[in-house]
Order: C-alpha cells, then sequence, then structure tokens
C-alpha cells in the first residue's frame, strides 16, 4: 500500500481598506511577539518557535521594537487532524493595538494589519510521520510569508529602517 503526502498553502493578506495598512504601520513599534497553537498538537510548532521565526525575522529587517509599545505581532496557528490522519491549519497573523472608539471613548483591541494562509496535508491512513513534518514544515513556511508580509508593509511607510 502506497501512502502519500499533498499539501497545499494558501497566502491571503487583508486589510480594513486596501492600502490603509500603508498608513496605520507609519511609525509602528512592536512591542511584542505573542502566539497560539491549537487545539490539536503539530510536532515542530509551539508558540516558541513561531515567536522565534517572528522575533527573527523582525530583527533581521530592522522593524522597531519596543518592550513598552502597544502593538503586538500575534500568531495564531489553529489545527486540526482528521481521522484519516490528514491536517488542516490555519495561520493567522495580525498586528493588534489599543484603539479608542470615538463614539464613546471606549478602549478595545484593534487590528491594523492582517494576512492568512491556510495549509491542508492529506494522508493515508494516519498522520504517519511524513505527513506530519510535511504539515509541520508548510505551517512554518505560511508563517514565515506572513510576517515577511507583514515587514514588507511596514518598511513601505517606514522606508528610513536600515535593514543589515
Amino acid at each position: 500500500m502506497r501512502r502519500t503526502a499533498l499539501g497545499i498553502v494558501v497566502l491571503l493578506a487583508t486589510s480594513a481598506d486596501a492600502g490603509l495598512e500603508h498608513t496605520i504601520l507609519n511609525g509602528v513599534s512592536v512591542g511584542h511577539v505573542r502566539s497560539t497553537v491549537g487545539p490539536d498538537p503539530l510536532p515542530g510548532v509551539t508558540k516558541e518557535t513561531l515567536v522565534a521565526l517572528a522575533e527573527a525575522r523582525l530583527k533581521d529587517a530592522g522593524v522597531r521594537r519596543s518592550t513598552t509599545a502597544d502593538p503586538d505581532l500575534v500568531i495564531a496557528v489553529a489545527v486540526t487532524t482528521g481521522q484519516s490522519g490528514s491536517c488542516f491549519v490555519n495561520v493567522d497573523a495580525r498586528l493588534v493595538e489599543d484603539a479608542r472608539l470615538e463614539r464613546n471613548g471606549l478602549r478595545v483591541e484593534a487590528a491594523s494589519w492582517s494576512g492568512g494562509s491556510g495549509v491542508v496535508v492529506e494522508a493515508g491512513s494516519g498522520l504517519d510521520a511524513v505527513a506530519g513534518e510535511r504539515c509541520a514544515k508548510l505551517t512554518m513556511d505560511a508563517a514565515d510569508r506572513l510576517v515577511r508580509e507583514f515587514v514588507e508593509h511596514y518598511r513601505a511607510m517606514n522606508p528610513g529602517v536600515q535593514t543589515k
């Protein structure tokens, strides 16, 4: 019996209004990188690996960081493994900031930039090691592309930022 693994990755970068993220990202400093993974585990994809990946990309790109800054870059990975061994993953990245509603002054969290990606790996009977590794690799690749997309938008509005 031959087992095959198929991987598909779809990348979607979105914003509230076309081009609005460029205006919003002008002068932004990223405070923290946060991540979530679940509900199913995916070996090699953890909160720590996602944070390390994003922090390395931000540092390499010269994105301003400040421990006192408000905006957090949040990477959320939702993993579901099917009974057949298929792996379905949704990767979501957002720059989350405090905002104030004009109508009542209420403080809320709002995403000033967001992007998403989906990963599907179909496997034979059970999520074997090969399919699991493929799913983990595609998931980390998708998270990496989303952080790079954020960096691209950031640099477009902060052209004076120097890279290493």
